[in-house]
């Protein structure tokens, strides 16, 4: 999951925050290589994090009066990699007492550019080939499969209200059609999107503790060791996801192999050899400023009377490993 829009991603995965945070498009923008060819062009997806299920609801559909505060997390143990056309993230910063929102309404689930290759408990390794265009494909399209795809259009529903634990505010989409804010927060609590009428409502995540240097674990793993991986869980029902990708991926490319691994969170995550393997032997590695790998908790919420629309709240860190150091 790429960084979530969404970063599955985990991208999931994430990057609301990655995409709407100034800061870190110009990193990104700063990086050169892209590993992308003419008519060859990434769409973002949902973060870290943040890929193949969609709901492809119209997204569209506010006039609903309702609120829904039931969540989806903490429960099944299989992998949940799905992404909604629309989302917004939560986000608590640990390394400071504030708190972000981000997000938008798509008219269409995102277009995805690598496949499973193979799963094996709670991750599975992406694959990606790439495909050519001729002529090249025009703004807005992906080269899939040879053939020029649209990729979905953001499409704001005007103001909506965002809510957390220490404040309540209007939020406007900007002249892109995203929306994004940030806010002190040093409390636990609720926080809400609400528009038309219709409230989605989630319970604040507590911000990751990790057991161990998983970068040092990662530096003495020999070829075909599987790889546990241990945090302290979230006193309430909450997920994690976890994303991992090359040089390549990191400076906004597409990987040739990519780890994604989403479950309940429990405190322990297994990396299966096989796919650590192939991402460490087979990825690029020959650039510097990457090697950062993003693991997410987060508890999520969607409610019919907003359709596809899916609301986290996410505490994410990163951990370094770098195969060709």
């Amino acid at each position: 999951m790429r960084p979530s829009v969404y970063p599955p991603s985990p991208r999931l995965d994430s990057l609301l925050y990655a995409l709407f945070s100034l800061p870190m498009v110009l990193a990104l923008t700063a990086c050169g290589d892209l590993g992308t060819s003419d008519g060859d062009t990434e769409t973002d997806s949902s973060s870290d994090t943040d890929s193949t299920g969609t709901d492809s609801t119209d997204s569209t559909d506010t006039d609903t009066d309702s609120t829904d505060t039931g969540t989806d997390t903490g429960g099944p143990s299989d992998p949940d990699f799905s992404v909604s056309d629309s989302r917004f993230q939560v986000r608590n910063f640990w390394f400071s007492d504030e708190v972000s929102f981000s997000g938008g309404f798509w008219d269409g689930p995102p277009v995805v550019l690598s496949e499973e290759g193979e799963r094996i408990g709670n991750c599975r390794l992406m694959r990606f080939t790439p495909s050519f265009c001729d002529p090249p494909c025009a703004a807005g399209q992906v080269c899939l499969d040879e053939q020029c795809v649209d990729q979905p259009e953001l499409s704001p529903q005007g103001e909506v209200e965002w809510s957390w634990p220490e404040g309540t505010m209007t939020v406007a989409p900007s002249v892109a059609g995203n929306y994004y804010a940030i806010e002190s927060n040093s409390s636990e609590g609720e926080t809400s999107v609400g528009v038309g009428g219709v409230e989605l409502a989630v319970e604040m995540v507590t911000t990751l503790e990790l057991i161990g240097d998983w970068g040092a674990m990662l530096e003495v793993r020999a070829h075909g060791e599987d790889l546990e991986l241990e945090w302290v869980p979230d006193p309430g029902p909450a997920r994690v996801r976890l994303y991992m990708t090359d040089c390549v991926g990191s400076h906004g490319g597409i990987a040739a192999a990519e780890i994604e691994c989403e479950g309940p969170d429990s405190g322990s995550l297994v990396l299966p050899a096989s796919f650590l393997d192939e991402l460490f032997e087979d990825g690029d590695w020959s650039h510097g400023e990457c090697g950062s790998h993003t693991f997410e908790r987060y508890r999520a919420v969607s409610g019919e009377g907003l359709a596809s629309t899916r609301l986290e709240t996410v505490s994410a860190i990163s951990f370094f490993f770098h195969a060709g150091f």
